[in-house]
């Protein structure tokens, strides 16, 4: 097992976020502002000595920075439609 699963994980989340501008022309995100995103969920998530228990630390930190990240930028209306 290895970091992998947080790769997956971060190329779904970057694609969702970049697929906002179907929505409306103003959601244009760029890879730097989603590294930003990324490296936080690294850094910011709880460590552990075990790796499946880390890898999931880090993808639970991952997803919660980033829906906080998305939701920071569109409006009310979109945030049910990205939700989902």
């Amino acid at each position: 097992m290895d970091y992998t699963e947080v790769a997956k994980r971060g190329a779904i989340l970057f694609f969702s976020m970049t697929s906002l501008s179907s929505i409306s022309s103003m959601y244009e995100y760029s890879l730097t502002s989603y590294l930003v995103v990324f490296k936080g969920g690294l850094e910011m998530s709880k460590k552990d000595n075990v790796l499946p228990a880390r890898l999931r630390m880090i993808k639970d930190k991952l997803t919660q920075l980033f829906y906080e990240f998305v939701c920071m930028g569109i409006f009310e209306t979109h945030k049910l439609i990205f939700s989902f």
